[in-house]
């Protein structure tokens, strides 16, 4: 299994998200969870649109959390109230809108969704906020910017900055993700082998630690130096990231900034454990229910970087090592590179050569 190397958010469940790392402390909290969990934000990029819906349950026994996708759903997101554009399952528990649907400024946007057991939930209307543009992208080397928890003492990282500027007279909220791809040697790993890819195939890591600004000190400035990631020094070659600028509205803001705050502070064995934020998707006939997500439209602004290692000092850690937490074993023989969330065949566009 990979070990995830940004945080423990990094475990790619919505119940991470909201409640951090399970320990024995929170276990007693949560060992009877059973939640419907949402994952979906519209954009008004010629891109996929998507949502995931999943459950997230705890064993009885353990208190550990297991997710699985929900299948068989029929969804559909309202625009302005009155158009229906209906959701189509691809893969397990992902739903996609109609190729060449995107979301528009100042429009309005309202997800709907029935389970096979005829239950039925719908988010609050969300209206897409106007976002700004990313005006400059750069990187500088940091040998301690990483925790020293975060690769098992390794801590040396690119910091990735940038500029954008902030609109003036009214309120702006702000999101930033980012995805990483490095060139990746290695297709299989094994117990006892590890064999070594067939063709050329690229790692895909994205960060899941939440980072949310609002311009509350900061309307109508031009912004410099936001640090929006610290990639690993995993390699002495080149890699590639995109990173994401997104516009919030204050209801979705508030939203992750609370969940940031849970899930990212540093705490305590005598810390209460967090309970889950409220988020905007109800189930139409029993308000009780916790449903785990956020549903909401977002004007986006991407750009793709090279990120050249030149100037780094000292030994990367190796992206296999920094991945699995072990050197390779070579085995005899070669494992294609199969196309999924985290790796790729296709050579990324804007790759350096």
């Amino acid at each position: 299994m990979r070990t995830f190397l940004f945080s423990c958010l990094g475990s790619l469940s919505v119940i991470a998200l909201l409640f951090g790392c399970v320990d024995a402390y929170e276990l007693d909290s949560f060992s009877t969870l059973n939640v419907i969990t949402i994952d979906g934000t519209l954009s008004d990029l010629p891109e996929a649109q998507f949502i995931k819906l999943g459950r997230s349950k705890a064993d009885e026994l353990t208190g550990l959390f297991g997710d699985s996708p929900i299948s068989g759903a029929k969804a559909e997101v309202v625009v302005d109230g009155t158009q229906t554009v209906a959701f189509e399952e691809k893969s397990g528990g992902t739903y996609f809108l109609p190729d060449g649907f995107k979301a528009q400024v100042g429009h309005t946007y309202q997800l709907k969704f029935q389970l096979n057991d005829g239950t039925s939930y719908a988010s609050s209307t969300e209206t897409m906020p106007a976002g700004s543009a990313i005006t400059n992208i750069y990187q500088q080397f940091n040998a301690q910017s990483l925790p020293v928890t975060q690769l098992k003492g390794y801590t040396s990282a690119n910091d990735v900055y940038i500029d954008y500027q902030d609109p003036a007279d009214k309120s702006n909220y702000y999101r930033w993700e980012w995805t990483l791809w490095e060139r990746q040697d290695w297709c299989s790993v094994g117990q006892y082998q590890d064999l070594p890819c067939t063709q050329k195939c690229w790692e895909i890591l994205k960060n899941y630690d939440i980072d949310v600004a609002d311009d509350r000190y900061s309307n109508g400035r031009a912004i410099a130096g936001k640090r929006v990631a610290r990639v690993p020094y995993y390699q002495d070659v080149a890699c590639l990231i995109e990173v994401r600028q997104s516009s919030l509205n204050s209801n979705a803001y508030r939203y992750y900034k609370l969940m940031a705050d849970q899930t990212q502070s540093t705490g305590t064995l005598t810390d209460t454990p967090p309970a889950a934020p409220a988020g905007n998707i109800r189930n139409t006939a029993n308000d009780k229910e916790v449903v785990v997500g956020y549903f909401t439209a977002s004007s986006v602004h991407k750009i793709r970087y090279q990120l050249r290692r030149n100037a780094n000092a000292g030994t990367p850690i190796g992206l296999f090592k920094g991945l699995y937490g072990k050197s390779p074993v070579p085995g005899r023989t070669t494992s294609p590179c199969i196309l999924s969330d985290t790796r790729t065949p296709i050579q990324p566009e804007g790759w350096p050569d």
